[in-house]
């Protein structure tokens, strides 16, 4: 962690955008885009490759539409470089990230205090003794614990939202 946030001081904030900019762009539009299908699926292989980055979905695309006529005008420029340029501010346009789910948010603020609770209260409580609580660290106990929680949250909201 160390690594990164002091290559961050030493290169400045927009150094460090650029160089994660000019990677997005060299692997994927590097190549030569001939007609709109092609920028299409490269266009829908980087939302892709965000998405899978992040955990759950966290980018939508735009309408074709948009994206049609964002690629005319991207296609008669011929510098790459303000390629580049019109590439990231389309994607930080019309990019629309996915609003989050509070349940799971306030499942994570909320589970380490409970884990603590029930630690302690393992002690006392007869039907939590036999399971020895006091016998796991903290350091095990309560991330276990908060990560049970979430993933219960998630499967809860996953079987109420399911289509029918």
């Amino acid at each position: 962690m160390g690594i990164p946030m002091s290559m961050m001081g030493s290169l400045g904030l927009p150094k460090v955008q650029s160089l994660s900019t000019d990677r997005i762009f060299d692997q994927f539009f590097s190549k030569d885009i001939k007609s709109f299908e092609e920028f299409h699926i490269t266009f829908l292989d980087v939302c892709n490759k965000f998405n899978s980055a992040m955990p759950g979905e966290q980018y939508r695309t735009p309408k074709v539409e948009i994206i049609k006529e964002y690629y005319y005008k991207w296609k008669e420029e011929k510098d790459a470089k303000i390629q580049k340029k019109m590439l990231v501010g389309f994607l930080t346009d019309n990019i629309y990230t996915a609003p989050t789910d509070n349940v799971v948010v306030m499942t994570g603020l909320v589970a380490p205090p409970a884990a603590m609770v029930l630690r302690k209260a393992g002690d006392s409580v007869l039907p939590l003794k036999k399971f020895k609580l006091h016998l796991i660290p903290d350091f095990v106990f309560i991330p276990s614990i908060t990560c049970l929680a979430l993933i219960g949250a998630k499967l809860v909201r996953l079987g109420s939202t399911s289509v029918e």
